[in-house]
């Protein structure tokens, strides 16, 4: 399995805790944002880069 791909796998495994977490009301929603924006940044970053190779190829 590639490294992105485990990447990916671990930053939507994470995401999901988080969205759990706040709909069950065990963290305040000022935590899930700012536990979920590093996250999205991660994704928008890696969505680039496996774009950018995909153009080249």
């Amino acid at each position: 399995m590639p490294t992105t791909t485990r990447i990916v796998s671990l930053i939507t495994l994470i995401s999901i805790l988080l969205l759990l977490l706040w709909n069950t009301g065990t963290i305040y929603p000022t935590l899930f944002v700012i536990g979920f924006i590093p996250l999205a940044c991660a994704m928008l970053f890696i969505g680039i880069f496996e774009l950018r190779q995909v153009l080249k190829s």
